[in-house]
């Protein structure tokens, strides 16, 4: 009977110890849970144009004549091809003599100083005057200032002939020329020889209802617009419906509410490697914003943030 009460004992005890620990357990999850979170998307979508992400204009820095036209319009060219080559046979001259002087300058220089330096020391034996011997210093330095001018006029003479090879100072592709071969161009004239333009990335340029961009805002918990901005990503789709397949992010806004729209204009760009997007190409943005919050922060912007933004002037129409 005893041992029959030690296990009934021992039984209730082991029994106690187990749901013990099974509430421990319990509780020590319900605890550690973390808050719920969710990871909301809201989407506009606007009416946008396709523009060149930058233009360069090409211009010549040496008078001259245009010897050769190397490109055409629509050549894709990398930044350091050579566009134009001006007639160098004028520049190659004046680099000649500008050599042959600066040679001319250094053995006058050369001379000079041996002069000075034979004066000097007769002037210490007492063999010479002083005034012969600071007349030889007096000459050295003004053949040092004739080598220097020399020097210089040779490194430009250098720089023009080198500049007769007109390159490109971007990548980017060939828009309009208008310099042709055998025509007189004046450096200081700043004369437009042709035009590259930067396609990959583009710009794209859409335009915001001003009610879209404080729902974008006030959704994104922004504090700013540069930060909202820095929030949103977009995809672009061309007039057939097809997706561009590279996903653009927003750069800047306007600063001015257009009257007639109210709308603001916002810029990004996104990637174009294969140019399918040609600049002045009317396209649909749609851009996203992606916020993570707590369940009690989420319910709380629901309240204040209608979706889906109603239609205006500007064409923003939900996603």
């Amino acid at each position: 009977m005893r041992q029959l009460f030690k296990m009934e004992h021992s039984n209730s005890f082991w029994l106690s110890l187990l749901g013990v620990l099974f509430a421990s357990a319990v509780f020590a999850t319900s605890s550690s849970k973390a808050e719920p979170s969710s990871k909301t998307v809201i989407d506009f979508t606007f009416k946008g144009v396709i523009e060149p992400f930058d233009r360069r204009i090409v211009s010549n820095r040496v008078t001259g004549v245009v010897a050769t036209v190397h490109v055409n319009p629509g050549l894709p060219v990398e930044k350091g091809d050579i566009l134009f080559t001006m007639d160098k046979k004028p520049f190659e001259l004046a680099a000649a003599v500008a050599q042959a002087q600066r040679d001319e300058a250094e053995a006058q220089l050369a001379r000079a100083e041996e002069i000075e330096s034979r004066r000097v020391e007769l002037h210490n034996r007492n063999a010479g005057t002083l005034a012969s011997a600071q007349q030889a210093k007096f000459d050295a330095e003004i053949a040092r200032a004739v080598l220097a001018q020399a020097t210089a006029k040779l490194a430009q003479a250098t720089l023009d002939l080198k500049n007769t090879d007109i390159r490109a100072e971007t990548s980017g592709v060939i828009g309009s020329i208008t310099a042709k071969a055998g025509q007189f161009v004046e450096a200081e004239a700043n004369t437009e020889l042709a035009e590259i333009v930067q396609v990959n990335p583009v710009r794209v340029r859409y335009q915001v209802p001003h009610e879209a961009r404080q729902k974008a805002m006030a959704f994104s918990n922004a504090k700013s617009v540069q930060e909202m901005l820095g929030k949103v990503r977009f995809t672009v789709h061309e007039p057939d419906g097809a997706k561009h397949p590279h996903e653009g992010r927003a750069d800047f806004e306007s600063t001015v509410i257009d009257p007639e729209t109210g709308t603001l204009t916002t810029w990004g760009h996104v990637a174009n490697p294969n140019r399918t997007l040609v600049p002045g190409l009317k396209v649909d943005v749609v851009s996203r914003i992606v916020s993570e919050r707590n369940a009690e922060t989420q319910q709380q912007t629901d309240t204040n943030i209608v979706a889906s933004p109603s239609p205006s002037k500007g064409g923003a129409t939900h996603d």
